[in-house]
């Protein structure tokens, strides 16, 4: 990991991490803010409730089942899943099987998946491979995704997972480089990793809040903006959330390397820096990620159970921010601070303050103090 820091005069920035090293062994158990429900009621061509029917929910990734059972109100209810392409299977005595390929699921995402099933024979099955898009009715949630192969096509200065905001609905980038949500204080937004908070202040100032730790784009399943009735399993998101969900390891390997490199030289100066010699901004940042399987020969084949993920980001920022601020005028530099004009704000001595009424000054009245004599200095 690494941090993105935005800082003035020219301050170098050299950090380097490792981000994540991942072991899974079958579905785990995440807090919802990182996986998946997947909810339904199962019922007979009649209406009827079908109870006690088995659902199956597949990863087709990791080949990883999920099992569950419906109620008495031919309910049922599968939790923790993380986000990729499924496989629904539903079966009972007396009906054909059900089955529904490629449904999509998103981290957060809690689609309700209504089930009829046709009376026949249990070795028959129906299949449905293609279905309109799920609407999420089951939580208030109000916000946008960015599924992995979106995450991979945009394009991306930097390859900075912070920067995917700009294709966010909801999110806006201040001038300063930092983010809000739906005009809401950029100081408020959350940000996380897998639900875990990862803002950072690079020192001790107060109100740094924009920074947060940086994994490589690569290594993203999910990009989310919440922007409205946000999870309850978040805090520190009163101005919205922006949360990043890492990939796991599937049965395929997966390797990926890359350099990003921008010269000083090939960007013009801001307006303000007129110096030639300035460097208003230059990079240099190397990822890198490796997943797949635990596999050793002859010891242990770990195919569609255990798997291992792997990330790293190495990140070079120098960065030079122009502030604008007040300038003393030359009656300043002269000494003269009678601020003469049409609206003149003359400076006052505090020692000399003193209330002019003998019952006392109530109503912030009846004060008075001394103005400062001009000086002029040689």
């Amino acid at each position: 990991m690494s941090r993105v820091l935005f800082l003035e005069d020219a301050m170098k920035t050299l950090l380097c991490c490792v981000l994540a090293v991942a072991v899974l062994s079958g579905p785990g158990i995440a807090q919802e803010v990182q996986s998946a429900t997947v909810v339904g009621t199962v019922t007979d061509p009649t209406g009827a409730v079908v109870p006690n029917a088995s659902v199956t929910v597949t990863n087709t990734a990791t080949n990883i089942s999920a099992h569950a059972t419906t109620n008495a109100e031919g309910a049922y209810y599968v939790p923790f899943q993380s986000a990729g392409t499924y496989d629904i299977t539903v079966s009972a005595p007396g009906f054909k099987q059900f089955v529904r390929r490629g449904l999509v699921l998103e981290i957060g995402q809690t689609p309700r998946i209504n089930v009829s099933l046709e009376v026949g024979n249990t070795t028959e099955s129906v299949e449905v491979n293609a279905a309109a898009p799920i609407l999420a009715t089951d939580n208030a949630v109000v916000g946008g995704t960015m599924p992995t192969k979106q995450i991979h096509d945009i394009p991306m200065v930097q390859a900075k997972p912070q920067h995917l905001m700009y294709y966010m609905e909801g999110a806006q980038v201040n001038n300063d480089g930092t983010y809000h949500v739906l005009g809401l204080p950029s100081n408020q937004i959350d940000f996380t990793i897998d639900g875990s908070i990862v803002k950072q202040a690079p020192n001790a100032n107060i109100g740094e809040v924009n920074n947060s730790v940086t994994p490589p784009v690569d290594a993203l399943m999910e990009a989310q903006v919440w922007t409205t009735g946000i999870p309850a399993e978040l805090g520190h998101s009163a101005g919205g959330a922006y949360n990043m969900v890492t990939k796991s390891g599937t049965n395929q390997l997966h390797f990926s390397a890359e350099e990003r490199y921008i010269n000083k030289n090939f960007l013009h100066r801001s307006i303000w820096q007129q110096a030639a010699t300035n460097t208003p901004f230059e990079y240099h940042n190397f990822d890198t990620v490796l997943g797949g399987p635990v596999y050793i020969p002859k010891v242990y084949d770990g195919r569609n159970k255990t798997f291992f993920f792997l990330a790293f980001r190495f990140d070079y920022d120098h960065e030079q921010n122009t502030v604008t601020t007040n300038a003393p005028t030359q009656a300043m530099l002269n000494g003269n601070f009678n601020f003469p004009g049409v609206n003149p704000q003359p400076v006052y001595d505090p020692a000399t303050i003193a209330c002019t009424v003998p019952a006392g000054c109530p109503g912030s009245t009846g004060w008075t103090a001394s103005q400062f004599r001009v000086t002029r200095f040689r």
